[in-house]
């Protein structure tokens, strides 16, 4: 029988920010489409819900209540290096790895148990790698991709025994579906029908629901059902490593750079290092105020994963030619490299030094 693990990061788009920002973690943080005052919030931090604020308030109302709210626009960057990082992070466990969308990755487990141990000690280390990538996930592990994620979406680390699906869903609410986010009133239907639980849904005829909902009324059957066999589709190996940012200002100067490009390298690297792979040649493109784009290819003599050479070689490159313009988005593209095989020494390290 098949064994799937889902890794779920919740409230995604404010996971993505904060990975990227790490100053704002204590900052009650808000996301919106437009930073006019009226402009609605798509999605709001843990702390500004705590203090009231929720999605579909205008910033002007969250404010009134949070005055020091930051509000940010919603970054595909961060959201897809962060994406990139959930992969890699489940790729260091599994080779068979399926990226989903918002935060859900799922991987494979045939076999892992032999090398790593019990499924509840695998689901810890997936949790724990996540965290070595900047966010936290819920881990979820089934025997098919649906309950996996719906396991996930209960929190924390939950493994669901083969032949257990049906007491577990049976008393699951609706609302784990998550059939909000879906166009139309699915969720208003099932409510109306008296639907509250995956447990009241599977007792539903299959046929009957088809003819009034279609075909997504019968797949939430073999949902709640526990019937799906899906399995995840694996995705090629990542061949170039790339982390990008959009910038709130734009940066002249050097110094500010580097600043600004130390976390960024930092993660790209702690992604290789997950992987067991070096850092080789890099590429950064940046995006200019005056919207030009500027590209430079720094050559790394011996790869490595140690942030202060990498930057130092990054350095020095711009110091030789420097962009023509302040930098509004910078994105760092990086070669992997399987590290340098030698003789291992007693005191010496088993590579030359950067």
């Amino acid at each position: 029988m098949s064994r799937i693990a889902c890794i779920l990061v919740t409230n995604f788009p404010i996971a993505a920010i904060l990975r990227a920002n790490p100053a704002l973690h204590d900052t009650p943080l808000a996301i919106s489409n437009s930073l006019a005052p009226h402009s609605e919030l798509t999605a709001v931090s843990i702390r500004a819900g705590k203090s009231g604020v929720y999605p579909g308030m205008t910033i002007a109302q969250a404010r009134s209540i949070i005055p020091n709210l930051t509000v940010v626009n919603r970054s595909e960057a961060a959201e897809t290096s962060a994406m990139d990082a959930l992969a890699d992070a489940a790729e260091s466990i599994s080779p068979l790895v399926e990226k989903g969308d918002s935060g859900r990755v799922w991987l494979d487990l045939a076999g892992l148990e032999r090398l790593l141990g019990s499924e509840e000690t695998i689901a810890s280390e997936l949790a724990h790698r996540v965290e070595q990538v900047g966010m936290e996930a819920a881990i979820g592990i089934a025997s098919n991709k649906e309950i996996a994620h719906l396991a996930a979406r209960c929190g924390g680390i939950r493994v669901i025994d083969a032949g257990s699906e049906n007491q577990f869903l049976n008393w699951l609410p609706l609302d784990l579906l998550g059939l909000d986010s879906e166009v139309g009133d699915l969720e208003d239907t099932l409510a109306r029908w008296g639907i509250k639980r995956l447990g009241d849904l599977a007792r539903l005829d299959a046929d009957a629901i088809g003819s009034r909902l279609g075909r997504r009324g019968v797949e939430l059957i073999r949902i709640a059902r526990g019937e799906n066999n899906s399995r995840p589709i694996p995705r090629r190996p990542a061949e170039i490593f790339t982390e990008a940012i959009e910038l709130d200002y734009g940066i002249e100067t050097l110094e500010p750079l580097g600043f600004v490009m130390r976390p960024i390298l930092e993660r790209l690297c702690e992604r290789l290092k997950l992987r067991g792979l070096v850092a080789g040649d890099l590429m950064l493109s940046f995006g200019l105020i005056d919207h030009r784009k500027f590209s430079r290819r720094v050559a790394i003599g011996a790869p490595s994963n140690d942030v202060r050479s990498i930057l130092a070689m990054v350095t020095l490159s711009l110091e030789n030619l420097p962009p023509e313009a302040a930098i509004e988005t910078i994105r760092i593209d990086i070669e992997p490299r399987h590290p340098r095989a030698s003789q291992t020494d007693m005191f010496l390290p088993p590579s030359p030094a950067p």
